[in-house]
This record gives C-alpha cells, sequence and structure tokens, in this order.
C-alpha cells in the first residue's frame, strides 16, 4: 500500500465508495420492492373492517375505513341504497359531500365552484352554458337520421378527404427526445402522448405561430397537467405562458417547468374556459401577440375555447364610452387538437354555417346524427368476419371510414367558421391513427 501512488489510492478509494454506495443503492431498492409488495398483499384480516366498493379503475376494493356497522367509507356511501346521508356535487360529481353541509359546501368549499372577479363572468364563451352542468347530448338520433347523414357522406366523400391534409413530421424536438432517453422504461400510452406533442410542436414550429419574442403568450387552453405547454417552452423559452383548466391536478408539469426553467414565465389560470375573459387577464397586459393551444380539448371545450380566444378581437371602449379598434394584445393564431366530437352540442357548436351551405346538415336531429357517425373513428371496434352485409356495408372497417369522414365534417365546419374571422386555416392529420384516432389538427394564422 505504501508503495502504491498518490493518484492509484485516490482511484482505489473512489472506486470503493462507488461500490459501496451501489450497494446500500441495491439494498434500499430492494426494501422499497419489499414494502411495495407488502402493500399490495392484503391478508384476509387486513380486508376486515374496509371499505367494500370495488373501484373500476384499480378492479380492487377501496382501503378506506369504515364506521362500525357499515360496508362502506363516507366517498363511496353514496352506492349504498340505505344511506342517503350523502350525495353527489352538482359542481363536481367526481367526489361526494353530506347533505347537511351541501349549501356551504357548494357556495364556500368546493373547488370546483365559480367565483366571479373581473376576469371571470359566468358562461361569456357559452350559448347555453358550461358543459359541466348541461346534459351533454342534446339528442340521440334514430337510425334513419343516421342513415341519411351517411348519405349525405357518400355524396361529399372525395371533398371531405381531401380537405385534411397529412402533416405527420418525422423528426422529434430536443426536449422530447431527452425526456424519452432519460425514461426507457415508459410505457406504450405515455410514448403515444409524448409522439402527439411532438408532432402538435412540430407543427406549432413549422407554421410560424412558435416565435422567440418576448411579447408572445402561448394560452394553454383545457390544459390539465399542462405536459404540452412544457415541452412547448422547452422548444420556444422566450415567450411567456399561460395555461387554462377547471380542475386541479397533481404533479403538474408547469410547476416543473418553474423548477427547471426559471428564465421561462407561465402561470396557471383554475376556472372552465367558458367564463375567461383574456381581455382582463392580469398576466397578459404588456402582451402584443396571443396564440390559442390546446390537445384533445373536449366536446364543446373546443367552440367555448374558440370563442374565448376570439374575445381578444373585439372592439373595446374608452373610458367615455367611445368605440375603439382592436387593443394592443392582437390573437396571432391558433393551434387546435379537438377530440371527443360525441360531446359536442348543436347549440355550442360554431360550424353550423358550414355544414348547413356546404352539407345541408342544419338541423340539430341531422348533426345529432353526424356526431354519432364520428364516434365510429374512436369506439375501437374490432374486426369480425361475419359483419356488414353483402355490400360490405355496417361492417366495422366501413363504419371506421364513415366515422373518420364525420370527423372531418365537424372539424372543417370549426374551421370555416374561424377563417370567416380573418385567418388562414388548414386541417390536417398531425398523427398516425394507430398513435391515436384522435388525430386532426386545426392551425390557423392571422391574415
Amino acid at each position: 500500500f505504501v508503495q502504491m501512488t498518490e493518484e492509484a489510492i485516490v482511484e482505489m478509494i473512489v472506486k470503493k465508495t462507488e461500490e459501496e454506495m451501489s450497494n446500500e443503492g441495491a439494498i434500499e431498492e430492494g426494501k422499497k420492492r419489499e414494502k411495495k409488495k407488502r402493500k399490495l398483499e392484503y391478508t384476509e384480516d387486513d380486508w376486515k373492517g374496509r371499505c367494500e366498493y370495488i373501484l373500476p379503475k384499480k378492479n380492487r376494493r377501496c382501503k378506506m375505513l369504515v364506521k362500525p356497522n357499515k360496508k362502506l367509507c363516507g366517498e363511496h356511501a353514496v352506492f349504498e341504497p340505505t344511506d342517503d346521508s350523502r350525495v353527489r356535487c352538482p359542481l363536481d360529481p367526481r367526489h361526494t359531500v353530506l347533505v347537511s353541509e351541501l349549501d356551504s359546501h357548494v357556495e364556500k368549499k368546493c373547488n370546483s365552484r365559480l367565483v366571479e372577479s373581473d376576469e371571470l363572468k359566468k358562461n361569456m364563451n357559452a350559448v347555453q352554458g358550461e358543459t359541466r352542468y348541461i346534459d351533454k347530448i342534446d339528442y340521440r338520433p334514430t337510425d334513419d337520421e343516421i342513415r341519411f347523414v351517411i348519405d349525405i357522406l357518400d355524396v361529399h366523400r372525395d371533398f371531405l378527404s381531401s380537405a385534411v391534409e397529412d402533416s405527420i413530421p418525422s423528426t422529434t424536438i430536443e426536449g422530447v427526445q431527452k425526456h424519452l432517453d432519460e425514461n426507457d422504461d415508459l410505457g406504450t400510452e405515455k410514448r403515444k402522448h409524448l409522439k402527439q406533442i411532438n408532432n402538435i410542436v412540430e407543427n406549432f414550429k413549422s407554421s410560424g405561430l412558435l416565435g422567440i419574442d418576448e411579447n408572445r403568450c402561448v394560452v394553454d387552453l383545457g390544459a390539465g397537467k399542462a405536459q404540452l405547454t412544457y415541452f412547448t417552452a422547452l422548444a420556444a423559452s422566450s415567450n411567456r405562458y399561460l395555461v387554462v383548466d377547471r380542475m386541479g391536478a397533481r404533479n403538474k408539469w408547469d410547476n416543473r417547468l418553474k423548477k427547471e426553467r426559471k428564465d421561462i414565465s407561465i402561470h396557471r389560470i383554475r376556472c372552465s374556459i367558458e367564463h375567461l375573459d383574456l381581455k382582463k387577464v392580469q398576466q397578459l397586459e404588456d402582451i402584443d401577440n396571443v396564440v390559442g393551444l390546446c390537445k384533445h380539448l373536449c366536446g364543446s371545450g373546443t367552440d367555448a375555447g374558440v370563442r374565448c380566444m376570439m374575445r381578444l378581437m373585439e372592439e373595446g371602449e374608452t373610458e367615455d364610452g367611445e368605440r375603439k379598434g382592436e387593443g394592443r394584445r392582437r390573437l396571432e393564431g391558433l393551434v387546435l387538437a379537438p377530440c371527443c366530437a360525441h360531446k359536442a352540442r348543436f347549440a355550442e357548436y360554431m360550424g353550423t354555417p358550414f355544414l348547413s351551405s356546404r352539407l345541408g346538415i342544419s338541423s340539430m336531429e341531422h348533426f345529432a346524427a353526424l356526431r354519432h357517425v364520428a364516434t365510429w373513428a374512436t369506439c375501437g371496434m374490432e374486426e369480425r368476419e361475419d359483419d356488414g352485409d353483402e355490400e360490405g356495408k355496417w361492417s366495422s372497417s366501413w363504419k371506421r371510414a364513415n366515422g373518420r369522414i364525420a370527423k372531418a365534417a365537424i372539424e372543417l365546419g370549426r374551421a370555416k367558421a374561424i377563417e370567416e374571422k380573418g385567418f388562414s386555416v388548414r386541417v390536417v392529420r398531425y398523427v398516425e391513427e394507430a398513435v391515436s384516432p384522435e388525430n386532426i389538427l386545426i392551425l390557423a394564422k392571422r391574415l
């Protein structure tokens, strides 16, 4: 040991330290796995005194404790026929509340309640009201109405098919590639979501809307956990970012972005898009250009989101009440990936002029039929040898093909409505159907 050089001694010490740390890490990881295994392996005694409700997503019993002589916990008591002490919250049916506390919960406690302010005005971007409070399905079509719409789609099939072009990038943005390299154990579904995000950002960039201007703000509508905003911000860090969503969420990507990149400006507003007045949002006061962005904004939420963004183009008023032109904040464009056509309501849908004039679909009944046919593209029907008639109609593949045409018609209606407001609009497929059947993207750029 005395004859060893100083460098060799240091190398030996470092190697030994690394081995010890590796062993400690393996031991700690083993303890975690064992602890997790013990948590999963509940014995019969462990289940005593616990809720008997079966969680649909996890396919196991709820682990919450119950009161004496009760079978269900407080949260799942609504499923007990003899227990009427709890009801679903009318603002957010995903949780329950005691009947005795319902009024105070709705008025003061519920996180989904609307507290009106300068920037929040109830249903200002809706026609009838927020989707949550009104039945999503306004009408169920008859078989004859469905056949009528299918005949119309057959007549306009070539036009509707050619109006949606492919724009599927072959490259991967740096942020997404880094995330994939650092997380090689990601499951198939997460990788599909990352593929969609990557292609939306790539189309965003190629459209010329994703600039590097500090006076530009990207508004992510229905952002959820804001993963799309996260990777968009990494691709264009000079922009400012505003995320809007009505629900709270854990492990939000905007919080992660704040920790990793303190140079990027990002702010979250928790409210439904139907109630938001962007002209009154403080974070946009010194902004010149605004771009609207969304990924899988559900049903009529897309229509409300477009109305919300279009309000930036409305004339304002001076202090003495005189009308003035469009304010400093200019709506530069929209990048919209809608979804859930079956939840779009006729009264809220913004593309009725196009459907009526171009396709002859002008009533609520026929729109409901179009909406119904559109679901065939996304409902995951399996191929069967005996499905369909002798002419090949009504088979699963025939239904999917008609479903894609119906979805194209619905999104083209929205695109035409945006175009009439002074935008150049493209409707594209941004990912392969195998990645997501909800693969239509509306790209609108101000003329």
